[in-house]
């Protein structure tokens, strides 16, 4: 599926929409950085996710609709406003907004160091002991108004830092390294038919966007901890190119289908098309503003291998479950399942690699209670099986138990309630060993956020 014609036409739509429209649309929470919505839908305050820590809320696990609730002008906002730009922008419906993550992890045993890493580890594996820009992320977004029978608007995210070596898709800013560098994380345009006065309606995106799937996501605020799970990591894409058409029913249940290049792929390496598809259910029964039970399916089919024809099918199943014990507990359970075709490399008995049908799979939980504004706890426990060593490079079955805190000192500050402090501890072991040398893996960690 070749996208070289494509590219030029596909940009100059993005940006389009993005500064199209002279009427203010319905703010969006700034914290609703991604409009997508195949995401769960929020807890009173925090956009769009379950219980998140006080402040967070960017990308999110399942959400309502594109537009949601309106938001405090962060920092960037306000210095527009300050020499005159502010109200020009408001008029266009765009904002502009940010965020910086910077953490380190302490390795406290195991077999990883500052120089090899710690095995099993995604944005945190490389370099522990030392102190590491995560991420300096901008946005710059139209969200749609959902109000509205028509809309269209846009988002563009530009990241840089230690983790666009694993957010990047392939054709796009390739030259990679383990040291600092941008990536651009989404560039989509977007398109609003509204149907129905009970929130039924039509929304259309297309360019590059986050990925659907998971609990855990790309942005650090919206996520309960700041090392990723197995999931996450070796499980599931980042972010995908291509159109997706998702119709609500009501606020927060719809189904959706896309179109798209494959898993985290720009330009694509082969001829054929990935597709993916999914709904959210809603339970009637209410857990403060927000449903007790949420169930969201997300399934992904399509060609992943390079070369011509449609080499190396992938096929993912993906289902996230929220519960709400309480307005303060929720629980978030993820299982996924994945299969390929032919995949070269892949480790057989004796670790011979070789050409092999692959599967891997597991299941991650998360329990996360708030206890005010200014603190959530939060548990998770993950167990991840790669059959032949495709994902993770290693045969085996491993596990990972995690815990940590969510600290926002200054919930009532103007400037500083959106700084957040998470440390945590987590354990890493496996079935057979490997890659732990037969010990388990410690780390203590923590990463600091501020929004602006």
């Amino acid at each position: 599926m070749n996208s070289v014609a494509m590219r030029p036409a596909l940009w100059v739509l993005v940006l389009t929409l993005a500064s199209g429209g002279r009427e203010k649309t319905m703010a969006a929470e700034p914290d609703a950085i991604h409009l997508d919505p195949v995401r769960l839908v929020s807890d009173s305050p925090e956009p769009k996710t379950a219980v998140l820590p006080a402040g967070s809320g960017e990308q999110e696990t399942p959400e309502t609709q594109p537009a949601a609730a309106g938001w405090p002008p962060g920092l960037m906002m306000d210095g527009l406003d300050a020499i005159g730009l502010g109200k020009p922008m408001q008029e266009l419906g765009l904002r502009t907004y940010g965020y910086v993550e910077a953490g380190m992890t302490f390795e406290l045993s195991g077999p990883g160091d500052k120089h090899t890493g710690l095995p099993l580890r995604s944005f945190d594996s490389r370099r522990p002991q030392n102190l590491r820009l995560n991420q300096l992320t901008l946005f710059l977004d139209r969200p749609v108004d959902t109000s509205k029978s028509f809309d269209a608007g846009g988002t563009f995210t530009f990241l840089y830092g230690t983790d666009a070596r694993l957010t990047h898709s392939l054709g796009l800013l390739d030259k990679q390294n383990h040291e600092a560098q941008p990536d651009i994380l989404q560039g989509y345009g977007e398109l609003w038919f509204k149907t129905g006065e009970g929130g039924q309606g039509l929304d259309v995106i297309f360019g590059k966007w986050f990925t659907p799937v998971g609990c855990e996501v790309t942005v650090p605020s919206s996520n309960f901890l700041y090392s990723h799970g197995y999931l996450f990591s070796f499980a599931q894409p980042v972010a995908h190119t291509g159109l997706k058409l998702t119709y609500y029913f009501d606020p927060v249940n719809y189904a959706y289908f896309g179109v798209v290049r494959g898993w985290d792929v720009f330009d694509d390496n082969n001829d054929g098309a990935t597709f993916m598809g999914g709904f959210q259910l809603s339970s009637k029964q209410l857990m403060g503003a927000n449903p007790r039970s949420q169930l969201a399916v997300n399934v992904i089919a399509g060609p992943e291998q390079t070369g011509e024809g449609w080499p190396g099918n992938r096929v993912l199943l993906d289902v996230v479950w929220i519960w709400r014990w309480t307005e303060k507990l929720t629980q978030h359970i993820n299982a996924d399942y994945g299969f390929q075709d032919d995949v070269p490399g892949a480790l057989g008995d004796g670790d011979v690699p070789g050409v092999r049908d692959s599967a891997w799979y597991g299941l991650g939980y998360w329990l996360n209670y708030a206890f005010n504004d200014y603190l959530s706890a939060t548990g998770r426990a993950e167990w991840f099986t790669d059959n032949h060593g495709v994902r993770t490079g290693y045969r085996g079955t491993f596990f990972e138990a995690t815990t940590g805190l969510s600290i926002t000192p200054f919930p009532n500050d103007r400037v500083l309630r959106n700084l957040i402090i998470r440390p945590e501890i987590r354990a890493d072991w496996s079935a057979n060993d490997a890659p732990f040398a037969g010990n388990c893996q410690m780390t203590a960690a923590f990463d600091v956020i501020y929004k602006f």
